[in-house]
């Protein structure tokens, strides 16, 4: 005879009707969220013991040696003060386990991020599963919970993209002044994060446009979302003229016009910008066909002003569009080869580092596919616009920022183009788990009618 299972919902029901709590913590544990939570954080944990800290290849120097102090009006020409601030509040902790605070931290808010994820997930997707494997991938992808070792501000950056993806679905399921300021105001934030999240600013303009446009009866959210997005802009240029003030730069920062100088090197322009002078010290200076900005930096940028450099690479650019546009292609077809897996860490050894490296590889997607994957995004967009007048605002929005960010990853930057596309990986298995939801019941709907016939 065969021995039963023990049942322990008559337990978990009694123990409910003892009280509000007790009612409370049972519905919790009882629900999809608390074992996905329960998942996640076994692997996570895992993981995190399974492999060393990541090298941020310079670039973490820069967070450590942060000394400008915003609030007397001074600004770093390279740093935005968001995660550098982060920084000190962790080193008020004391210095000895800074690192180890920083990335217990950062663990912890990548980790709360999951129920954020989950309440998107269950907002757009309709098919539990499909809603459970969406979360949980997100809560396990090696290419974003590796970045919690890092200290760097891809792990608060990705959790950035989470909280903006649902403040913008808290204002489409119900539109209010509030939540359409709240929405557009963050964004200047992230930009203090991270600055390439400035792509979200016209992103958001663009949206609150369309939407006074074809959807009139929020209009007064709209406005006040526009209004919010112009402050924005205002903050911003503030933000520019402290920089330039301080630094002579005219920028967020100069991190950008020393990828572009790479971009400009690497693809033959520098003899066609409208400084002979720098043309000819980049050219001297080059002792191999293509130089890098590693070495080009520390030439130009003591020599010249920065205002100066800047105009020098816009001109560049301006008298040669065709051969940027094609470098620029030539860089997306290389991107197209590759997958989206970004991990910056090492495995320790051991069985459990070799049983997790693999996942990396397995929990990404060939860029190729994506482009394929947007590109039909967009007709269906159209389409269903077309054929039946309907705006699919979410999906506008979501397409909208993983297509900004590969152009300007395309576009603007000299290198580490799946580092820099990490932040919008969330939208990607978002969009990714709409089209499975879809492949489900068309499944289901195929095996009902082979039935029914």
């Amino acid at each position: 005879m065969k021995k039963k299972l023990i049942d322990i919902k008559p337990g978990l029901d009694s123990f409910a009707g003892k009280g509000k709590w007790q009612s409370a913590l049972v519905k919790y544990i009882s629900s999809d969220l608390f074992w996905i939570l329960i998942c996640c954080g076994v692997f996570r944990l895992v993981f995190y013991l399974s492999f060393n800290n990541g090298d941020g290849s310079g670039d973490s120097e820069t967070y450590w040696n942060y000394s400008a102090n915003i609030f007397q009006g001074h600004v770093d020409i390279l740093r935005t003060p968001v995660y550098p601030y982060f920084v000190k509040i962790m080193g008020l902790f004391g210095n000895d386990s800074l690192i180890q605070n920083i990335i217990l931290v950062q663990a912890i808010i990548s980790f709360l991020a999951i129920i954020i994820f989950y309440k998107i997930a269950g907002t757009v997707i309709q098919n539990r599963t499909v809603i459970i494997i969406a979360t949980i991938v997100y809560g396990i992808m090696p290419s974003l919970i590796s970045w919690d070792k890092c200290i760097l501000t891809e792990s608060l950056s990705i959790c950035a993209i989470v909280v903006f993806i649902y403040f913008t679905l808290r204002y489409l399921k119900k539109p209010t002044i509030l939540k359409a300021i709240l929405l557009t105001l963050f964004i200047f934030i992230a930009i203090m994060l991270r600055p390439s999240f400035i792509i979200l600013l016209p992103v958001v303009i663009l949206f609150w446009m369309l939407r006074i446009i074809f959807f009139k009866t929020d209009w007064k959210s709209c406005l006040s979302g526009i209004a919010a997005s112009i402050v924005c802009v205002l903050l911003i240029l503030g933000y520019s003229m402290l920089n330039f003030k301080d630094n002579g730069y005219n920028g967020i920062s100069i991190v950008s016009s020393i990828n572009q100088l790479d971009v400009v090197i690497n693809a033959n322009m520098y003899m066609d910008g409208n400084d002979s002078v720098i043309s000819e010290t980049i050219k001297s200076n080059l002792h191999e066909p293509h130089g890098s900005y590693n070495s080009m930096y520390y030439v130009l940028f003591p020599q010249f002003s920065h205002e100066r450099i800047a105009k020098f690479l816009r001109s560049c650019i301006m008298n040669q569009p065709g051969v940027y546009l094609k470098d620029a292609f030539g860089k997306m077809v290389t991107l197209g080869k590759s997958t989206t897996r970004a991990v910056y860490v090492s495995s320790k050894g051991g069985l459990s580092g070799k049983l997790l490296s693999p996942l990396s590889h397995f929990f990404s997607i060939n860029f190729l596919i994506l482009y394929i994957v947007l590109f039909f995004d967009f007709i269906y967009i159209i389409v269903r616009w077309i054929k039946s007048h309907q705006i699919l605002w979410f999906k506008i929005i979501l397409l909208s920022i993983i297509i900004t960010q590969l152009v300007t990853i395309i576009i603007g930057a000299q290198g580490e183009y799946k580092r820099l596309f990490v932040i919008v990986l969330p939208c990607v298995i978002i969009l990714l788990s709409g089209y499975i939801e879809m492949l489900v019941y068309a499944i289901k709907e195929y095996k009902l009618r082979k039935y029914e016939l």
